[in-house]
């Protein structure tokens, strides 16, 4: 759960260029159309190190996001094969079958929260350690970060650490 409202939540979740905030294994984010103003095909590029060793995961997604009710959002995500984007040498393509996030309103203590989960089905491909399995989902640690960028890109928001 984030002390925030979940359109505060929502304006973090849906912009791709704040992912690198609070997802550390992230190094390149670019958009590579929008296709309309719910949909747009983006590249995401994640790396992490074990033991000297590492590992490159990339992945082109069509994400698509829709308000389902107010207050309440989702971003759903599918991985797609475009020309534009072919596969690079050292770099193992991902497929996510499925992924996204869902934002929802919570009231506690008279407050409104959000309560933030994260979904995913991806095969990784190649060989994957368990560092690179990691890379496409948030860790536990990167949705407790979530809030500390919100905090730092708006200077308003607070997390429930220990509801986390």
């Amino acid at each position: 759960m984030i002390k925030a409202k979940p359109p505060a939540v929502w304006q973090a979740v849906r912009n791709h260029m704040t992912r690198h905030v609070y997802d550390r294994m992230l190094k390149k984010t670019k958009l590579i159309r929008q296709i309309d103003d719910q949909t747009k095909l983006v590249y995401l590029h994640h790396e992490t190190t074990q033991c000297f060793v590492k590992q490159s995961r990339d992945f082109v997604l069509l994400a698509a996001r829709e308000r389902v009710e107010p207050e309440r959002y989702v971003l759903a995500a599918t991985s797609v094969e475009i020309p534009e984007i072919p596969p690079i040498n050292d770099i193992v393509r991902a497929k996510a079958y499925s992924s996204g996030w869902i934002i929802e309103p919570v009231l506690q203590n008279g407050q409104l929260y959000s309560m933030v989960s994260y979904l995913s089905q991806v095969d990784f491909g190649g060989v994957v350690s368990c560092q690179a399995s990691k890379s496409r989902r948030p860790s536990p640690a990167a949705l407790y970060r979530l809030p500390q960028g919100l905090l730092r890109e708006t200077g308003t928001i607070n997390s429930i650490c220990d509801q986390l």
